[in-house]
């Protein structure tokens, strides 16, 4: 399930990215806080999740464990 929810995210990400938002900054402020944020919560939350139960030698980015902890 935390992947169709990842690749959901994606898709909204990817469809909100494609958007031109307008051309003045308070438009494309706008954009981001009610369209990308969002987007991108959804696909965090699925990360988070799945980063949980896939093997460290299978997780192709750096974990927020590692990325915390490095000494």
């Amino acid at each position: 399930e935390a992947i169709s929810v990842l690749k959901s995210g994606i898709i909204a990400l990817e469809a909100g990215l494609a958007v031109d938002a307008g051309g003045s900054t308070h438009d494309e402020a706008k954009h981001v806080s009610e369209g990308l944020i969002p987007a991108m919560g959804i696909a965090r939350e699925a990360t988070d999740e799945l980063e949980m139960v896939v093997a460290v030698d299978l997780w192709p980015v750096p974990a927020y464990q590692k990325m915390l902890y490095i000494l």
